[in-house]
């Protein structure tokens, strides 16, 4: 039979080990899923001193980075900003030399 684990047991994972990452670290940085139907997701939200997402250019919409930044809220995480991934230059690298 599959092991059924509850929310409330993950929280309480995730509250023990960052207390342990905290005692030996100044900074912790964890790289989630993406905030799209994740429970497990609004769990660290709460639970981290801040949430840096990263938004891909050109695949990422504004209406998904609006709604990260409600559920974020909606977990009463703290939004510390974004980091834009994958971004392109349209500009020739042959005019770039010449600017």
């Amino acid at each position: 039979t599959p092991h059924v684990v509850s929310l409330t047991d993950i929280k309480d994972s995730l509250e023990e080990c960052l207390g342990i990452l905290r005692k030996y670290f100044n900074n912790v940085l964890i790289d989630c899923y993406s905030v799209n139907n994740n429970s497990v997701w609004t769990l660290m939200a709460k639970l981290a001193d801040g949430v840096v997402v990263v938004v891909s250019a050109g695949e990422t919409s504004r209406s998904e980075i609006q709604r990260t930044e409600r559920v974020v809220e909606m977990s009463q995480g703290k939004m510390l900003g974004f980091i834009l991934n994958k971004r392109t230059y349209p500009v020739p690298d042959w005019l770039y030399k010449r600017i």
